[in-house]
């Protein structure tokens, strides 16, 4: 039970005390230590707020920990309130529409008189309530009576009376204990919802989840079709912008090629070498990709998606792309008009797979003495430097190659690596898990189809083109042969390209090729990383 203590002067005990009806009395006695303890007590519920504290708190819990609805959260305040129940559901109307405040205010008084429990509704009001003067005593019957505007003494004493009854009664602590007893019951109350809550919010989520099925059921069998539409849709769209609106960058009559001497040919299209006329300058070659179809709704989205890459890329170590022509077709069986979508691109003369691979190239592995290798390593940095720089820049951008290989490497007359294929790479965030590239270069990740890959899969990819320009073998072949059940389940068993092969690399080459290819991509390195390694080698194998 909670006990309030007094000390006065003389030395005397109190218990408590109603500072309202001890105002005046105060004022007459400034040097005792019962004002500066009467001014703490009336100040102490006001300025802590304890209680209204401690109700806000439990709100503020159940809300937290429950996620109460709107209806649960005002039964807790009814509840912690008791007597105050219609004011919480009329501040709850109000929040809807304006209440009738005067109206509320003037019942809530009306309701007080007489009503002796509703001033217990708080800390203080049990205080106040407490005081009292019994007015059926003879003696102080008596002192009224004889009270008139000027008589100060009887006030004085009047005032004394009524502070002796408050700390000498029994009602001040009956007051405390029913205001005590009532937030009690209340913690008790608000105790006993929890199971209904609970019960609630399981209802709620079985209705949401069964919501949710029945949503994810519509979806699958709308969302094909709302696809299928849209990229209808887009694709007419942008039909109609090649026919009426686009303008190629150069005209069929300034390529001249030859359609019998193909350099090789993709899942779309085929590539050729073919002469450019530019005015005022000189003809130079340049490779065509001439698409194998006419463009249609269903192709021409793609067509522009990688036009529109490769114009945004500009890198030393990028296939250069200089625009698009169109070539018209007609069909004997249609009147209608076909156009076929012609990609014009730098020209290099080789791959890396046609340098490295070669029976003749001196690969670090094939070097027959100390001084030659030391001579191939350095050819191999200089080359692994600039497909790390293409790397660098298009994973700067953004961008995913996803099919990186020796094949997909071009090299120019002067050395030059030049990344091919870029047009077809791909934003991060338009990476849905489908594979895509050639399978001895892909990653667990990509094999697995499951998780939205990233710039990772290219690094994979790095490490086993290292590989092979080390030794001058097709990793392919080479795995080929070792492996067991499916390649996904030989990459998660650890396999790799071996690097125990004689003439193996140098310890710190085999720690980059290994990081590279990483079952978890979150240890692999990034292109920048492995082009700084390179950058250092190269540096110390000059010195040599």
């Amino acid at each position: 039970m909670l006990k309030l203590k007094l000390v006065l002067e003389d030395g005397n005990n109190l218990n408590i005390q109603n500072p309202i009806a001890g105002k005046w009395w105060l004022k007459r006695h400034p040097r005792s230590l019962l004002i500066e303890s009467l001014t703490k007590l009336i100040q102490w519920d006001k300025n802590n707020k304890v209680v209204k504290g401690l109700k806000e708190k439990i709100v503020k819990k159940f809300r937290k920990d429950f996620e109460l609805m709107e209806d649960q959260i005002k039964d807790i305040e009814g509840v912690l309130l008791k007597g105050e129940t219609r004011v919480v559901r009329d501040l709850h109307k109000s929040m809807k529409r304006q209440a009738p405040v005067a109206d509320i205010f003037k019942n809530a008084k009306k309701e007080q008189i007489g009503k002796e429990g509703n001033t217990t509704t708080s800390l203080g009001g049990a205080v106040v309530s407490a005081g009292d003067l019994d007015v059926k005593n003879k003696g102080i019957k008596k002192m009224f009576k004889a009270y008139k505007k000027k008589s100060g003494d009887i006030m004085e004493k009047a005032t004394e009376e009524f502070l002796k009854n408050t700390f000498t009664g029994v009602k001040l602590e009956a007051k405390i204990n029913t205001f005590l007893g009532k937030y009690v019951r209340g913690l008790d109350d608000v105790a006993k919802m929890i199971p209904q809550f609970i019960d609630a919010d399981r209802k709620l989520m079985k209705t949401l989840n069964s919501q949710l099925s029945e949503s994810q059921g519509n979806l699958r069998e709308l969302y094909p079709g709302l696809i299928q539409e849209c990229s209808i849709l887009q694709g007419n769209l942008d039909l109609f912008y090649v026919y009426h609106i686009m303008k190629p960058d150069y005209r069929l009559r300034d390529l001249q090629w030859n359609q019998h001497e193909k350099l090789g040919s993709g899942s779309f299209a085929d590539v050729y070498k073919a002469t450019l006329k530019k005015d005022h300058m000189a003809d130079f070659p340049v490779a065509i990709k001439v698409c194998r179809q006419p463009i249609s709704v269903s192709t021409i989205s793609d067509i522009l998606l990688e036009d529109r890459t490769m114009r945004e890329l500009d890198h030393e170590n990028l296939i250069k792309y200089y625009g698009t022509t169109l070539q018209q077709q007609n069909s004997s069986k249609s009147s209608a008009v076909k156009v076929i979508w012609i990609m014009i691109l730098e020209f290099c003369d080789f791959t890396l797979k046609d340098k490295f691979l070669s029976a003749d190239f001196s690969n670090p592995a094939k070097a027959k003495t100390t001084l030659k290798q030391t001579q191939s390593m350095k050819t191999m940095a200089y080359f692994a430097i600039q497909i790390c720089s293409g790397l660098e820049y298009l994973h700067s951008k953004g961008l995913v190659h996803r099919d990186l290989k020796l094949e997909n490497i071009l090299v120019t007359s002067d050395d030059k690596v030049k990344l091919a294929d870029v047009g077809l790479t791909k934003h991060v965030t338009d990476i849905s898990g489908t594979q895509a590239g050639s399978p001895v270069y892909m990653a667990p990740e990509v094999h697995k189809g499951e998780d939205i890959y990233d710039s990772k899969v290219d690094i994979f990819s790095l490490g086993i083109i290292l590989w092979e320009m080390w030794y001058g073998m097709d990793a392919a072949e080479h795995i080929g042969r070792q492996i067991y059940k499916t390649l996904l389940d030989s990459l998660e068993g650890g396999l790799r390209p071996s690097l125990t092969i004689q003439e193996r690399p140098p310890d710190e080459w085999c720690t980059v090729m290994k990081a590279c290819w990483e079952y978890n991509k979150n240890n692999r390195p990034d292109a920048k990383s492995v082009k700084q390694f390179f950058s250092s080698e190269l540096t110390q194998l000059t010195k040599l």
